[in-house]
């Protein structure tokens, strides 16, 4: 048997053992994305919430 080429860049050798489904080494993962962007600085909503202390009786079921 004779030697007629030698792979010696990682990538390379990487590349062909995932194709032929042989590659033990660590997966190969995208970067994450950044999150999205603010026009406003702040995560405050542009409306005020306002919350009513006291129920609306006549829209409460009772037993």
């Amino acid at each position: 048997m004779r030697l007629t080429a030698f792979i010696d860049n990682p990538d390379v050798v990487e590349k062909i053992l995932r194709h032929q489904k042989l590659w033990c080494g660590p997966t190969a993962s995208a970067n994450a994305r950044p999150p999205p962007k603010s026009d406003h600085g702040s995560n405050e909503p542009d409306f005020r919430i306002e919350y009513d202390t006291m129920p609306d009786f006549e829209t409460v079921i009772t037993n």
